[in-house]
């Protein structure tokens, strides 16, 4: 983990299976509290029990909103911005992540000012982290 600097968070962009084993995320969550870092869930995994288990051990845990490039074009990317967009509306916050695709960097670069000039704010998750925002537990 110290080869990326100024790092405040992690998240298990390839360890969706590994989210529904609570073992396993204890051992990883003990060695991200240590660090003092927070987990960001991309919740690509349904049975994902990150949530709890950072709530269980005093963990900050973000999960993810909308995945914005599983379809990569335009239109697509677009609507989940809008999505995005929504969800923020309503809960005060999103969190929307996707990959570093021409498709989707391209319309990010378009669709950020504009929501810029409709009063959305884009801030790093770990403001999102010092506010107190949380994953909630499944239903």
């Amino acid at each position: 983990m110290r080869s990326v600097p100024h790092r405040t968070g992690v998240n298990n962009h390839m360890g969706s299976l590994a989210t529904e084993n609570p073992r396993l995320m204890e051992e990883v969550f003990a060695i991200l509290k240590k660090e003092k870092l927070f987990f960001l869930d991309s919740f690509t995994n349904q049975n994902s029990v990150a949530a709890e288990v950072g709530e269980r051990v005093g963990l900050p845990v973000l999960r993810r909103d909308v995945f914005l490039d599983n379809v990569d074009a335009p239109e697509a990317i677009r609507g989940k911005i809008r999505e995005t967009a929504r969800i923020g509306r309503e809960k005060g916050y999103a969190i929307g992540i996707g990959h570093y695709h021409p498709n989707t960097l391209t319309v990010l670069a378009e669709e950020i000012p504009r929501l810029e000039r409709e009063g959305f704010e884009m801030v790093p998750l770990a403001k999102l982290v010092k506010e107190g925002k949380r994953a909630h537990r499944r239903f």
